[in-house]
C-alpha cells in the first residue's frame, strides 16, 4: 500500500526541518499510554522465529540435557518447536476506553489457551480457561498484580509500533528530538536518550521517515538503536511496511513490523489483524467481573474452576459437590499457581518485543526508576 502511495505522491522535499520534528513530537505524545480506542478493538497476532542456528541450538541442547532447572531450558524447548513447526504464533486484541479502562486478550494460535486481563475504574481481574483471579485495584502496584501493570507497559510499545512506527520508544526516558533530511530525500529522525543527570548518553534511537505530500504526514520505514560515535546497531532494528489507513479508528496503521536482533536474525513479525466493534454492551460488559457457570461476550461459556479473590483473600473451587472456600496461601496470593506460570511465558514472548529498548534503558534508568520514574 505505501508502495502505491509513493508512485502516485512524491516525496516532498520543501518540507521544513520544523515540520518533521512537529509530526514525530505530535505522533510521540500522542502514544505515551494506553490508547483510547472507544467504540472498536484493536488486533495483532506476532509469529515468532527461530533466532538461532541448527547447530547453536545443538550446542544448547546438549548444554541444558538432563538439567531440568536449566535457566535456558524453555529457550531450548521453544527453539525446538521453531524447526520443528515453524514460527510460533500468539493473537492479540486490546479494548480500552479513557472512560472504563481496558482488557488485552492474549491466545494461542490453536486456541487451546488463552489469557485475558482487565484493568478498569473499580475492578481488576485476569482470567484463564481454568482460573479467574480478582485484584484489589486499590493495591494495582503491588507485587501480586504487578503482571497487570508489566502488561499496560508493554500494550503502549506494542500499539505505538504498529500506529506511531515506535516513536513513543523509550518512554519515560527524556530525549532531544532532530531530524536531517538524507540524500535519497528521507528524513532521519534522532532521538537522543538522555541520563538521569540530563547529559547525553552514548545511544540514540534512529527512525527512517518518508514524507509524502498528499498525506502530509510521514512514515516511518525503520527504526534502530545505534551508538554515537558509531553507526553500528548496537539494539534492534524494525521495519515497518506496508501502511494503510485504517477508517474505523481515524488513524494509519503499519500491517507488518518486523523485529530483528542486532545480529541481523529476523526474530518477531507482528502483523495488524484489524480493528472490530465491540460487542453487545461495550466495554463494561467486556470488564465485568466473570462468574462461575457464566458466559463472557468474547470467551462464551466460560470453563474456570478457581476463583482466587485477592480483595477477601479467600479461594473458592467449584467441585462436583458444590463449592468450597478457603483463605488463600501466600504463595497462590502472588501466583494463582499454573495460571500465574502460563502468564510468565506469555509474558516472555510479549516482552521480547521491547529488548530493543531495554538493552539500552537497562545502562540509563536504574537511578530514574528507585526516583519513581515511569519505566
Amino acid at each position: 500500500m505505501l508502495a502505491w502511495l509513493v508512485a502516485s505522491a512524491a516525496i516532498c522535499h520543501g518540507q521544513t526541518r520544523d515540520e518533521v520534528i512537529a509530526w514525530a513530537r505530535a505522533e510521540r505524545q500522542s502514544s505515551m499510554g494506553v490508547p483510547d480506542l472507544r467504540d472498536v478493538s484493536f488486533g495483532w497476532r506476532t509469529e515468532d522465529h527461530a533466532t538461532m542456528t541448527a547447530a547453536e541450538l545443538a550446542a544448547l541442547e546438549a548444554e541444558v540435557k538432563g538439567k531440568p532447572d536449566h535457566p535456558r531450558l524453555h529457550e531450548a524447548e521453544e527453539a525446538r518447536k521453531y524447526f520443528s513447526s515453524g514460527p510460533a504464533v500468539q493473537r492479540a486484541r486490546l479494548y480500552s476506553s479513557s472512560k472504563v479502562g481496558w482488557r488485552f486478550n492474549t491466545e494461542s494460535a490453536d486456541g487451546t489457551y488463552y489469557l485475558d486481563l482487565v484493568r478498569a475504574r473499580d475492578r481488576t481481574w485476569q482470567l484463564s480457561p481454568s482460573a479467574l483471579t480478582i485484584y484489589d485495584p486499590a493495591l494495582v502496584a503491588s507485587e501480586a498484580q504487578s503482571a497487570l501493570v508489566t502488561y499496560e507497559r508493554v500494550i503502549v510499545p506494542i500499539y505505538g509500533r504498529l500506529v506511531h512506527g515506535g516513536l513513543n520508544a523509550a518512554v519515560g526516558l527524556n530525549v532531544l528530538m532532530d531530524a536531517r533530511v538524507q540524500p535519497d530525500g528521507l528524513w532521519l529522525v534522532v532521538l537522543n536518550l538522555l541520563k538521569p543527570d540530563g547529559t547525553l548518553s552514548e545511544f540514540e534511537m534512529s527512525f527512517v521517515v518518508e514524507w509524502l505530500t498528499e498525506q502530509k504526514r510521514g512514515f516511518v520505514r525503520e527504526s534502530m538503536i545505534s551508538g554515537h560515535a558509531s553507526p553500528q546497531v548496537v539494539g534492534e532494528r524494525y521495519v515497518y511496511g506496508d501502511w494503510r489507513f485504517e477508517p474505523h479508528l481515524n488513524l494509519w496503521v503499519s500491517n507488518k513490523v518486523e523485529r530483528y536482533l542486532s545480529n541481523g536474525r529476523l526474530a518477531r513479525v507482528t502483523v495488524y489483524e484489524g480493528a472490530a466493534p465491540l460487542p453487545q454492551g461495550g466495554l463494561e460488559a467486556l470488564t465485568a467481573i466473570p462468574r462461575f457457570d457464566g458466559t463472557d461476550p468474547i470467551r462464551g461459556s466460560l470453563t474456570f474452576t478457581n476463583i482466587y479473590d485477592q480483595r477477601s483473600n479467600v479461594r473458592t473451587t467449584m467441585t462436583p459437590d458444590g463449592l468450597t472456600k478457603q483463605p488463600i496461601l501466600p504463595a497462590a496470593a502472588t501466583s494463582s499457581g499454573s495460571t500465574m506460570r502460563a502468564l510468565g511465558w506469555i509474558m516472555l514472548g510479549v516482552l521480547a518485543s521491547t529488548t530493543g529498548v531495554l538493552i539500552v534503558r537497562r545502562r540509563l534508568i536504574a537511578k530514574q526508576v528507585h526516583q519513581g520514574a515511569r519505566p
